[in-house]
């Protein structure tokens, strides 16, 4: 079932109003939000042609299991990555809400935030609040065959693990890259490969499916989505 999420991310019981629900604009040159939220997903977002860190962004999740899509750029991200670590909670004040990514968006909101030299964090206690450490918006194979080649939206999936390839190397543009193939079956029964890349390539053992019996779950998070040549 496809989970697209709309309506609010409520911050300190004030809503921002979703665009495509109600065609509001809300202020971008304000920065005194202030919202309580888990940080469900932190990574590095790199520049494929010369490897440099563009920024560090983060999925964060508010108390009505909302998520949106947060940023904070290269230049200042040194002052707030010593503060920050996956899975905990944290009370963000000061920042700015603009338009979400044109393209390659990992959550289905039409806004994201983006931290200023303003803005605050500061870590609460698991007590204060109730925030799940996850949250996924499952497509189902039809949605998948509608974004092939279409990269606005990143697609999340959960399936039954049928094959594991060796990490192999291809060359791609003049580099050796590690890549690993795994075979799923969805929940429709159809079969799809995922193509994994780089060093994600480890996080799945070969070993671990020969040797254990299934069948194996996996989830697959922030998916681009194309067709193979033949």
């Amino acid at each position: 079932m496809t989970s697209h999420l709309k309506g609010v991310f409520d911050v300190d019981n004030i809503a921002l109003m979703m665009k495509a629900e109600n065609n509001l604009c809300i202020d971008k040159h304000k920065e005194n939000w202030k919202v309580k939220i888990r940080i469900s997903r932190m990574w590095n977002a790199i520049n494929s042609k010369n490897n440099d860190i563009i920024s560090l962004d983060m999925i964060l999740i508010d108390e009505q299991n909302n998520a949106i899509h947060a940023i904070i750029r290269n230049n200042i991200a040194k002052k707030f990555k010593p503060l920050l670590q996956e899975g905990k909670l944290y009370e963000l004040c000061y920042f700015q809400v603009v338009d979400g990514n044109a393209l390659y968006r990992p959550v289905g909101n039409d806004f994201k935030i983006m931290f200023t030299l303003k803005t605050s964090i500061k870590e609460i206690k698991e007590t204060d609040v109730d925030i799940p450490h996850h949250k996924f918006e499952f497509v189902d194979y039809n949605k998948i065959h509608e974004r092939v080649n279409k990269h606005v939206q990143l697609s999340d999936i959960i399936a039954n693990v049928i094959g594991v390839g060796p990490i192999e190397h291809p060359c791609i543009k003049g580099s050796n890259v590690s890549m690993r193939n795994i075979n799923v079956m969805t929940i429709e029964g159809t079969e799809i490969k995922l193509t994994l890349w780089g060093s994600i390539t480890n996080q799945v053992e070969e070993s671990f499916f020969t040797e254990n019996q299934g069948p194996f779950i996996i989830i697959a998070t922030c998916l681009t989505v194309k067709t193979f040549r033949g």
